[in-house]
Parts: C-alpha cells; sequence; structure tokens
C-alpha cells in the first residue's frame, strides 16, 4: 500500500508559496492525540485454493491546509501492485481447468455424435459378359438352350455374338429375349418381369431343341417360331412338326400333346453344305481306322482322292481325283471309307466338310 507523500507537490496554476504541503495531522481522539499505527503488512499467500483475501483499504486522512488557507488537491491515487508469485499460479492454474473442462465437453459431444451413414454399395459395372434378373427371383436361366442357373446371375467372358436368353418360373410364362453383345457392348444386363400364367383346359405344352439351333418351327404348316422353342402351349391333340434351317437338311417328325404334358424333342439337323477343311475351327483328326497298305509297283504313282465327311465324323463320300490304276484306286476307296474322323465343327457347330487325300504308292 501507497501512503500519501510528505513531499509538497506544487499545485498548477497556483504561486509557489501557496503550495506548500503540510503534513497531514493524526487522528484525535478523546483521551487526545493517537499514536500513528504502523501500515499493515499484506496478508500472507495461503495455500491455494482458496485465493486471499484483498487488504483493508487505508483510512483517509483529513486534508492539509495550506498557509494561505487554500486547499490542495488530493494526493495521486495509489497504484495497484502487480500480482505476487503466488497468485499468478493461482490464475494460470484457474484458466488450465477451465480450458481441460472446455475440451472435455467437447471430445464428449464428439464421441456421442452419431456417425455418418455409410453409402451404399454399388455393383460394379459388369466388364464383359451378361447379367440376367428376374421378377420374381429365382428363375432358371437358359442360354441358347443351355441351363445356366437361376436369377439373378452373371455370365462373364461370354464371346462377341447372338445369345437367345430365357427365364422360366412355375406359374409364370416363360420371359425371352436375345442379346447381342460386340466389341463396343461387350457387357449386358437384363431385367425380365414375369407374368402370371393362364392356364387353359385341355391343353399341353411343346418344347424343340434342334442342333444346331436357330431353326424355324411350324406346326400343321403354321410357323410358330425357331429352337430353342420352349413352353408352346396347343391344344391336346396330334401334330406334324416341320424344322427348316439354311444349308440343312429339313426335318418333320409326328408329335402328340397330352393335356397338362410337356412333350419335348431334340432333333439333329444335317447340313447340306460341305465346307473346305481350311474352314473349320481346328485341324482335321483321324480318330480310327486301318492303316492304308499298298502293294509296292515299279514307278512311282499316286492315288489322289477328295474325302467328304459328315457332321458326325464319318466319310460320306470318296471321289478318286486322280488314279493309280483301278485295283489301286479301289483298294484305297475301301480302306478310307471305314475311317473316322473327329466331327469338324465352325464357330462351335459341327459340319460336313471336305478334303483332298493324297497317297503315294511304293516303289519295288
Amino acid at each position: 500500500l501507497l501512503a500519501p507523500p510528505t513531499t509538497a507537490m506544487p499545485v498548477m496554476g497556483e504561486a509557489l508559496a501557496d503550495a506548500t504541503w503540510i503534513a497531514p495531522a493524526a487522528p484525535v481522539t478523546a483521551l487526545g492525540r493517537a499514536p500513528i499505527l504502523p501500515p499493515t503488512p499484506p496478508p500472507a499467500v495461503p495455500p491455494p485454493p482458496p485465493p486471499p483475501a484483498p487488504p483493508p483499504l487505508p483510512r483517509a486522512a483529513p486534508r492539509a491546509v495550506s498557509v494561505s488557507g487554500s486547499i490542495p488537491p488530493p494526493p495521486p491515487a495509489p497504484v495497484a501492485a502487480p500480482a505476487s508469485g503466488g497468485n499468478r499460479a493461482l490464475l494460470l492454474a484457474a484458466g488450465a481447468g477451465f480450458l481441460a473442462m472446455t475440451l472435455g465437453i467437447a471430445g464428449l459431444f464428439l464421441l456421442r455424435k452419431p456417425a455418418a451413414e455409410a453409402p451404399p454399395v454399388s455393383t460394379p459395372p459388369l466388364a464383359a459378359g451378361l447379367r440376367v434378373e428376374s421378377t420374381p427371383a429365382g428363375a432358371s436361366v437358359r442360354v441358347n438352350g443351355e441351363i445356366k442357373g437361376t436369377t439373378p446371375m452373371t455370365l462373364p467372358g461370354l464371346s462377341h455374338g447372338l445369345y437367345e436368353v430365357e427365364v422360366e418360373l412355375a406359374g409364370y410364362e416363360t420371359a425371352r429375349e436375345n442379346v447381342a453383345l460386340t466389341q463396343a457392348a461387350p457387357a449386358r444386363e437384363l431385367m425380365l418381369s414375369l407374368t402370371r400364367a393362364v392356364v387353359a383346359p385341355n391343353t399341353g405344352l411343346l418344347e424343340v431343341v434342334s442342333q444346331p439351333p436357330g431353326a424355324a418351327v411350324q406346326v400343321d404348316g403354321v410357323a410358330v417360331g425357331t429352337t430353342p422353342l420352349r413352353g408352346f402351349r396347343l391344344p391336346a391333340g396330334k401334330y406334324t412338326l416341320t424344322l427348316a434351317l439354311v444349308d440343312h437338311e429339313t426335318v418333320s417328325r409326328k408329335v402328340e400333346v397330352a393335356i397338362g404334358e410337356t412333350e419335348t424333342l431334340t432333333l439333329p439337323l444335317r447340313s447340306t453344305r460341305v465346307h473346305e477343311a481350311t474352314e473349320l475351327d481346328a485341324e482335321v483328326v483321324r480318330v480310327s481306322g486301318q492303316r492304308l497298305r499298298l502293294p509296292a509297283q515299279d514307278v512311282p504313282r499316286t492315288v489322289v482322292a477328295m474325302l467328304t465327311i459328315g457332321a458326325d465324323g464319318r466319310v460320306d463320300s470318296v471321289e478318286i481325283t486322280e488314279s493309280a490304276g483301278r485295283e489301286l484306286d479301289e483298294l484305297v476307296r475301301a480302306t478310307v471309307r471305314e475311317w473316322r474322323y473327329e466331327p469338324g465343327r465352325r464357330n462351335g457347330v459341327p459340319v460336313k466338310f471336305r478334303f483332298l487325300l493324297r497317297v503315294r504308292v511304293p516303289v519295288k
């Protein structure tokens, strides 16, 4: 605490003779002048908390009167002493506690905040192939007449080409769709909606499969679709079924459809076009037959024959194009007719093909 100054201070605007300060007099009691009390020492800093109480304010002293009778200005206000080391530590501790409490509350708020919902996982797009879905699901899937599974399903790695997709489910009409996979569109997705089947009385179903597929189907001369034909409903009775395919023999069969039954036929179609061996998917391979043995001749001779092989791998015909004599020609023809070959295929379909067979006659 600061005591009033004992040195006289001049007052601005007054004469120096009139600005002399007189020391303040001590307070007077009934018993006379009271002794001057010593200054109150600052209170001892107690251990934190609580913080120490502020010291009492000093007693106001009576204002002195100058010799000229004028009242001097009041002494300057005491300046508060800077906070001691203990108080500064208390303030820092209180600030740190408040900051820790604020961070704790913020952490609890963040922990209780519900996590953001994860975005739905989307099915990656199909790179190449075919994906088939149906409503309702669980229907069997046929691709080009071959059962592949049930919906929903994915058929990856399909080569470019045309595919006939059929979706079947008991109690529903069969859904069909043709799909083309190309270099520009190597992947397709099909969503087929199935409708409830309306069963007519006194009817049955007809299903026709051909090898190769794609043959036009006629029932009593009326075109009804192409193979594979699935779930074709007919009144019960007997019918004439006809299948026709380009470069193949036309096939006719008698069929009978019973009430509530399914009549299924699988018919192979013989190709009428003869392909060259160079058009096949693979090389010509003989799988059985005796080795050709010809008697030695005095001069070199060669027999050349054109062999026509059916779609089943059997030799259909042997035509001698270069003769080595009647006896040798007949021996070659008789032996070669018993040979069997791996069926020739073009685009995976068995076909009839031909090639030239050259036989050198041994020399004596």
